[in-house]
């Protein structure tokens, strides 16, 4: 019963363990030996090669699901070598997430042999929160988002030199555009639920619900996303930050293009 690596329940405490007896905490999870040390073998691999830092705190376990139950070594072996080239693997892949998200380089070309789970945890003492559980994530939605998303970031609107010769910003101004160039999703639906400017945590967990939503497939409530959009747009005029301000325009059309594209929004 103490046997489990991830730390979901705990019977430091005598009024925690199953009939007020630490020796029964088997009765929770009745496994063996021989499965505890795989369950500690896979999750030294998923700790090592698939945890993620994410946004706002978060961060992510991408956990690969073999259909048919047969693991596929060939991939295994290039998600190790996507961890240990790094440097390498950053640069051919922009991130579909967050910018070192390139273990789903080797996965989002693998067809349907496979689904994912990406599991979003918020860690605290002694363990950690599961913040958002997503599901049978087949790679080849994965594909769709990524191609979509690096599709809208191509378009000219959001590129420097057009944005300069609309005079939408200043000529003098040169690579400050950075926070609009290879925009990832984390990135783009971050700008409009900002942690830093709440106090309840409503607006973290819209901004996590809304990831998720977006790898399950699932529509988006529009008027949220708008609000949301106006909320911060507001903000910067009111506070007179005039660039901050048309960033934040030109992310909110980005992020609607994108979900437009890829049928999670309706206009």
């Amino acid at each position: 019963g103490l046997a489990l690596p991830f730390p979901f329940y705990t019977v430091d405490k005598r009024g925690f363990a199953p009939e007020f007896n630490r020796e029964d905490a088997w009765k929770r999870l009745p496994i063996c030996k021989k499965c505890a040390e795989h369950l500690m073998a896979g999750k030294n691999f998923l700790d090592t090669y698939t945890l993620k830092s994410f946004y706002q705190g978060y961060k992510f376990y991408l956990i690969p699901n073999f259909v048919l139950g047969e693991i596929d070594e060939e991939l295994i072996k290039e998600i190790k070598r996507q961890e240990r080239n790094k440097e390498y693997s950053v640069e051919k892949y922009s991130g579909l997430l967050i910018e070192d998200d390139y273990i789903l380089e080797p996965i989002k070309n693998r067809g349907d042999s496979l689904n994912l789970i990406f599991m979003f945890i918020q860690q605290k003492q002694g363990g950690f929160d599961i913040a958002k559980y997503v599901e049978d994530v087949p790679p080849s939605w994965l594909n769709r988002l990524y191609a979509n998303l690096q599709e809208v970031n191509r378009l000219p609107i959001f590129k420097e030199e057009t944005l300069k010769k609309l005079g939408i910003v200043g000529k003098k101004r040169s690579g400050d555009l950075k926070d609009i160039d290879n925009t990832r999703i984390g990135g783009l639906v971050e700008s409009f639920f900002p942690k830093s400017r709440e106090t309840t945590g409503i607006y973290s967990k819209y901004f996590i619900d809304i990831v998720g939503d977006i790898l399950a497939q699932k529509p988006l409530n529009k008027d949220l996303l708008f609000s949301a959009f106006m909320r911060e747009i507001r903000n910067r005029e009111v506070n007179k930050k005039d660039y901050e301000e048309k960033i934040l325009v030109l992310k909110s059309f980005m992020l609607v293009l994108f979900l437009k594209k890829v049928n999670l929004i309706k206009i």
